[in-house]
């Protein structure tokens, strides 16, 4: 039934796609956003252009959504430019990933949004991605604890060096290995493992201190960090 309905609406497109797009244009909320993917599933993504400014979070998420499937440079260029001006951290999140995209070009968005809640633990990673000598920089610095941060976001920033496969900083692991908050703890035992299977062993300025952590970390409390930290053992040292 639902396919025969999905088949019966893209039969009639040339009905529907009028009606649809004026909601697209000037719909209320949650009726808009709903229609902007509907028409630009019809290949009319332009419409998601102006949303980008709409009142109403929902609408800006949407027309997020779908302009970050665009690979042409004009609309990252319009994307970051919406999340400089974003105030909603749920339409930030979906911004963030085009700012990742977008090296030294996107660190300015991504560190405003680095101390929310919300969207910082998404800034950190695309700074992870955005992999630049000052992005790792900041990162080091939150994990380090310099700046003040909510622990998912310094989890975040840990997971993300992992990622970016940052050398130099086994001694800011070692300690987030024994954070007290269990958040951190499993990020940072989770960015031991991706920079191993990255580099096929530990940072070059690994200590015997990291194994004993993990060690103590795999027989501890948490279900999740004992299962990162004995997949990061399995991958830092196989032997």
């Amino acid at each position: 039934m639902v396919v025969w309905r999905v088949l019966h609406l893209r039969e009639h497109d040339d009905v529907l796609l009028p009606p649809l797009s004026r909601v697209a244009l000037s719909g209320p909320g949650r009726a808009r956003a709903t229609a902007l993917t509907m028409v630009a599933q019809r290949g009319r993504r332009d419409l998601a252009v102006a949303a980008l400014t709409a009142a109403e979070p929902e609408v800006r998420q949407a027309a997020a959504r779908i302009l970050s499937r665009d690979p042409r440079p004009e609309t990252a260029d319009r994307l970051l430019a919406a999340l400089d001006a974003e105030r909603a951290p749920s339409v930030a999140r979906v911004l963030l990933g085009v700012a990742g995209q977008c090296g030294d070009r996107g660190l300015a968005a991504a560190v405003r949004w680095l101390h929310d809640r919300d969207a910082g633990p998404v800034a950190a990673w695309a700074m992870g991605r955005i992999g630049t000598p000052g992005a790792v920089r900041r990162l080091r610095a939150l994990v380090a604890g310099r700046t003040a941060a909510p622990p998912a976001v310094r989890g975040a920033a840990a997971r993300a060096l992992g990622a970016a496969g940052d050398r130099h900083n086994a001694d800011l692991f070692t300690a987030l290995l024994r954070d007290p908050d269990e958040a951190v703890r499993y990020q940072a035992a989770l960015a031991l493992t991706e920079y191993g299977r990255s580099h096929g062993g530990p940072p070059p300025s690994a200590g015997p201190e990291v194994t004993d952590h993990l060690t103590e970390l795999s027989g501890g409390d948490s279900p999740r960090v004992r299962r990162a930290a004995a997949d990061a053992l399995r991958v830092l040292d196989p032997g």
